[in-house]
């Protein structure tokens, strides 16, 4: 986006060509901001891709693409549970059997 669409100007900020510099907790906080005028979005770009002086309309956009990036690792971790419980034969359930799968996950995973 930012290349092929000029989503932050002319330039590409050149933070943003750095991999892995926008951590799963960022892009979790910029996901739940709730601020009328997204101010941890407005902060976490300005902090950490050094991406100042963004239009609303762009931090609503950012936190639309986080929420796109969100729904795809619960997907690819759903994915991999359901897997795994295939693999092991306990993704139906037998006549005449109560069968129950438990499924545990650390914070991390839930939170971010």
């Amino acid at each position: 986006m930012a290349e092929e669409a000029a989503f932050f100007g002319d330039t590409v900020p050149a933070k943003l060509k750095i991999p892995f510099i926008l951590r799963t907790p960022h892009m979790s906080a910029m996901h739940h901001d709730t601020s009328p005028d997204l101010k941890i979005v407005a902060t976490k770009l300005k902090d950490i891709l050094e991406i100042s002086n963004t239009s609303l309309k762009m931090r609503k956009v950012i936190v639309e693409l986080c929420d796109i990036f969100a729904s795809c690792g619960a997907r690819l971790s759903a994915a991999g549970i359901v897997g795994i419980l295939k693999k092991i034969g306990r993704d139906t359930v037998k006549d005449g059997e109560k069968q129950k799968s438990v499924v545990a996950l650390n914070g991390g995973l839930y939170e971010h």
